[in-house]
């Protein structure tokens, strides 16, 4: 488990242009990351963002989404962001979602569930996707490159029932076999805000960040969250956001790297 900004002695320092195929605006240099040692793959890490090469191949990662709108959905941002940063560095994004009724629809701008109203994950889902998204049940780890799941309730309601059940919670069927699959790959597994969770269910013993454990200054609002993950066996890690947000857990051993994006009160910009 490593922090992109102190990286083991191991790691090369490198000029951009080494590893992109198209222009990425993430600043000076990047950083490279062994993230499969037995095939002496090597994975492209930013410190801004995830590079889109692996051995000079274009780099193919898939955003699982889980709605549109932070309270029963995909939180918007980040996976605006997700995906910004994956063009802008040339990867390619293909998203999924699964193909299931939503727990509830929330009017977001009360903050409250609708009554008698029901959306589909994956037709919600397409918004944020411009219309280009398929099912979840069509996503192999053979196929792609990397996962990456964007935070938002969604990935506690639909994704899981852990906003119900907590550490108790079923995850679905097909989320279990995604993040199964790709580990089983060692291929990078992305995890933003509340998703980690979904790891912690389903390989224990994983590393990973929730943001921090301790809400006395009341900017950690979902800091019980921590105790319910470690109870299931994760090893989790307190970080915050410094830095312009982007402090992130690396788990080499899990290809994992989390961010804690939204778990703390912060500005929504």
């Amino acid at each position: 488990m490593v922090n992109l900004r102190s990286l083991s002695q191991e790691t090369e320092i490198i000029p951009k242009c080494e590893l992109l195929t198209s222009p990425c605006d993430a600043g000076g240099y990047a950083q490279r990351v062994k993230v499969d040692k037995r095939k002496d793959r090597e994975g492209m890490v930013c410190s801004e963002q995830l590079c889109a090469t692996l051995n000079g191949a274009l780099f193919e990662c898939s955003p699982v989404l889980s709605g549109s709108g932070v309270f029963d959905g995909t939180e918007v941002h980040e996976a605006s962001a997700i995906l910004v940063h994956l063009t802008r560095a040339g990867a390619e994004p293909a998203c999924y979602a699964p193909d299931i009724p939503q727990m509830h629809v929330v009017d977001h701008s009360k903050g409250s569930p609708v009554e008698g109203e029901s959306r589909n994950v994956l037709a919600e889902s397409a918004r944020i996707a411009r219309g280009v998204i398929k099912p979840l049940a069509e996503l192999k780890a053979s196929s792609v490159d990397a996962v990456i799941f964007p935070g938002g309730f969604g990935a506690a309601k639909n994704l899981s029932d852990w906003a119900v059940k907590g550490k108790d919670c079923t995850v679905l069927p097909d989320v279990e076999r995604v993040l199964k699959d790709f580990h089983a790959s060692k291929k990078p597994i992305g995890l933003c805000c509340i998703s980690p969770v979904l790891a912690a269910k389903v390989l224990p013993g994983t590393t990973l960040t929730l943001g921090q454990n301790d809400n006395k200054s009341g900017k950690w609002p979902y800091a019980e969250t921590i105790e319910g993950a470690s109870s299931l066996g994760a090893i989790v890690v307190p970080k915050g956001i410094e830095y312009r947000g982007d402090e992130l857990i690396v788990s080499s051993k899990d290809i994992g790297i989390e961010k804690s994006m939204y778990q703390p009160t912060t500005t929504i910009w």
